[in-house]
């Protein structure tokens, strides 16, 4: 009862418990079709996932002038950089733009993390036409293998803490 199975449409991790009849689940076993890992629907996935596992992000919703940036971040513990420069090169290869990876702070106001943690690094952007085309493909999950498998591998890269 306490395994979690991945289920569509909104690819989401569901307790034994929380199945009903109809529900779809995503095998994560051989595929059966081939993925084609460089396919512009698998990359999609993994912005996805990884930004669901350890993003956050906005869209303008009015009220305060931070209420009304458009904002989209990634941050990971600097050891896991690499997940952070094919972010980078994956949101590049979508958009055009190229996203630096930087220090982050983590609210402390310095870079310095605390006792026992390791320092983190992010990506992340403002620019209206990046946040939207990362928010799109998160909100609007295509239901493909490719998708599915990019979304899957991007949640295992954040830690599968979705």
């Amino acid at each position: 009862a306490e395994h979690r199975w991945l289920t569509r449409p909104k690819m989401r991790f569901r307790t034994t418990a929380a199945l009903q009849l109809g529900t779809r689940m995503i095998a994560v076993t051989e595929a059966i079709t081939p993925i084609d890992h460089q396919s512009d629907d698998y990359l999609a996935g993994y912005v996805a996932g990884v930004s669901e596992g350890d993003g956050t992000w906005r869209r303008p919703s009015g009220g305060s002038y931070r209420d009304r940036q458009w904002y989209w971040r990634v941050a990971e513990p600097h050891y896991d950089e690499s997940i952070l420069r094919r972010l980078s090169e994956v949101i590049y290869r979508l958009t055009g733009s190229r996203l630096a990876i930087r220090p982050f702070d983590g609210g402390r106001g310095r870079f310095d993390p605390p006792a026992g943690r390791a320092p983190m690094l992010k990506v992340e952007t403002r620019r209206a036409e990046v946040v939207s085309a990362v928010v799109d493909v998160i909100e609007h999950r295509l239901d493909t293998d490719d998708f599915a498998a990019g979304w899957l591998a991007g949640i295992v890269d954040s830690d599968g803490s979705h």
